[in-house]
């Protein structure tokens, strides 16, 4: 009899926490580390407290191998990463809202287990914003890559990385395809080419040249006068505000965040110091930005939202990258995007995909042909 109210004493004071630890796991974990959760509490039941413990133990220790995939790729970087990824690439809006440029692979289904590359049929593409007429623009052919196409504020133009001049120099096009300019012609990496607001600059990021020409960069749209704007060790981006000044992410005296600069590269402030990533835009009234997040815990990138000051700082969407503002504000466009994620398992990824401002009524715009 003192055995029982012992075991019965013991369970009195130690089950409730052991029901909040289970009420947690619930929610955080598969169901099989449910039912592990479930065996750990019926060893209390059964007046085994050891074994309850050295469950609950285990479970804990080994939580990684037990988390939901579809939210955290398990926590742990696979082997060997995926090919067949992502096949879009940097999208962006006409100023009239009816169009979509990005870069584009196209892939073609093998079998139920397998896509192949159609390299040759790679360039610049457009689509309408409802999803119709995916059409290629500019081709860029089987030894050529071309990718960040941005419109010019007037809609005549697109600028973007890849062509003549090589993979990794600027080109501009005229939107009729009569015309195409190099704007860069070096052996350094550029990258992701912005216009400004009223056509005259073009933004880009340039790594893989002398110290002192790396980091953020500005030049004329006929591709004179380049300097820096933020000198750094890396390929810098960013996005012009109505204003003329500059948002953009990178490093600052080894202070890493999102800053608000002029065009000259002075009275620079910060207003995020989070690990932004993959993509920025600013909407076309200067007063919101769009950024990615990269969660190293669960593997996965994210959009998120602030205003123009830092604050309001929220999440869009899970599993998104390269996020731009419509002209009008109301929509963005993004890819669908996780490195663990192939679109042979998972349906949608890799594509160009549609949301409100407000992250609401994400849908899918473009489809393997």
């Amino acid at each position: 009899m003192a055995q029982k109210a012992k075991s019965f004493k013991f369970l009195l004071l130690k089950g409730p926490l052991f029901l909040l630890l289970g009420l947690k796991l619930h929610n955080k974990y598969t169901l099989v580390c449910k039912n592990i959760v479930v065996l750990g509490l019926a060893g209390f039941l059964l007046r085994m407290p050891l074994i309850g413990i050295a469950i609950i133990i285990f479970l804990t220790l080994s939580s990684h191998s037990c988390k939901d995939d579809d939210d955290n790729n398990n926590g742990v970087w696979p082997d060997t990463l995926p090919r067949y990824t992502q096949h879009c690439w940097g999208p962006t809006w006409s100023p009239d809202g009816q169009t979509i440029a990005f870069g584009y692979v196209p892939w073609t289904k093998i079998d139920e287990d397998s896509f192949a590359e159609i390299w040759d049929s790679s360039g610049i593409f457009l689509i309408d914003a409802d999803g119709n007429n995916k059409r290629p623009f500019l081709l860029a052919g089987i030894a050529s890559f071309f990718s960040s196409p941005d419109f010019s504020p007037d809609g005549q133009w697109l600028v973007y990385i890849g062509g003549p001049a090589g993979v990794n120099n600027i080109h501009k096009a005229r939107i009729d395809g009569d015309s195409i300019t190099p704007l860069t012609s070096n052996y350094y990496w550029n990258r992701r080419p912005k216009w400004g607001p009223d056509g005259k600059k073009i933004l880009f990021g340039r790594a893989q040249a002398p110290g002192d020409s790396c980091g953020l960069c500005i030049m004329n749209a006929d591709g004179l006068n380049a300097k820096v704007v933020n000198q750094a060790n890396s390929a810098e981006f960013g996005d012009f505000l109505p204003d003329y000044r500059i948002a953009f992410r990178g490093w600052v005296d080894g202070d890493y965040g999102i800053w608000i600069t002029d065009t000259i590269g002075l009275n620079k402030v910060r207003i995020f110091d989070g690990p932004a990533y993959h993509g920025l835009s600013c909407s076309s009234d200067g007063a919101k930005i769009l950024f990615c997040i990269h969660d190293g815990e669960k593997i996965r990138d994210e959009i998120w939202i602030m205003n123009v000051d830092g604050s309001d700082t929220r999440r869009l969407c899970i599993d998104g990258i390269d996020p731009c503002w419509s002209p009008c504000g109301t929509k963005i466009v993004y890819i669908k995007f996780n490195l663990c994620k192939q679109a042979m398992t998972h349906p949608g990824y890799g594509e160009l995909w549609l949301m409100n401002a407000d992250g609401s009524n994400q849908h899918q715009l473009t489809f393997i042909d």
